[in-house]
């Protein structure tokens, strides 16, 4: 979802990052840590705090000035993470924040919370938000974003996908897998590795590589 407020130069572009968000509860048993590993305490993920509960987090962009802070809802700090005064969108798919500018560029920040989700129980993590980095311009508005575990997925509305490597980018990187013509409007959903695009004539599926 992406939200404009362009009237006020000290309105805000909140986005909600909850730690239950999706794109990371297909995590593998030896990223998180598998039961009986002695060298890997189950649930363990290096650089990030393990907590007892979810973890909620706000991205801000100030429409006026650009700058960036993500809001912790737990403790109430704020992390300001600079400025971007040609921002005017943001999307998130539950952990991070894609913030979009005039010429296409899409910024992304780490909101450092997320969930992994075991099925039978759920491991809930935090870690410092940072700028992760920068993807060129697609071509079209940002309409959306959404991830699992191996991919992350841009949707513009001139038919554009592109896929960013998720390890890559939980890693502090971004990596570009490929770019698709989806087809205009229509939304890429990844989904255990692959990428479906609905259609009029049916769920078009693409590797990770397009």
């Amino acid at each position: 979802m992406i939200r404009r407020r362009r009237r006020l130069a000290l309105a805000a572009v909140p986005l909600l990052l909850a730690a239950c968000g999706g794109g990371e509860g297909d995590r593998s048993a030896a990223e998180a840590g598998a039961p009986g590993d002695e060298a890997t305490p189950h649930g363990y993920v290096a650089g990030a705090e393990e907590t007892a509960e979810p973890q909620t987090r706000l991205v801000l962009a100030e429409a006026g000035t650009g700058e960036v802070r993500v809001l912790d809802l737990t403790t109430e700090e704020a992390t300001s993470l600079g400025s971007l005064p040609a921002a005017n969108g943001l999307a998130g798919d539950g952990r991070y924040g894609y913030l979009t500018a005039d010429d296409g560029t899409v910024t992304v920040v780490d909101g450092g919370a997320w969930t992994v989700d075991h099925g039978d129980h759920a491991h809930y993590y935090r870690t410092e938000p940072t700028v992760v980095g920068e993807v060129p311009g697609g071509g079209g508005e940002l309409l959306g974003a959404r991830a699992d575990a191996a991919i992350t997925a841009l949707t513009y509305d001139d038919g554009t996908v592109v896929l960013l490597d998720r390890e890559a980018q939980d890693e502090g990187e971004i990596a570009e897998a490929a770019r698709l013509d989806a087809g205009a409007l229509a939304a890429a959903v990844p989904f255990e590795g692959r990428v479906l695009v609905p259609g009029a004539e049916g769920v078009a599926v693409y590797d990770r590589e397009g």
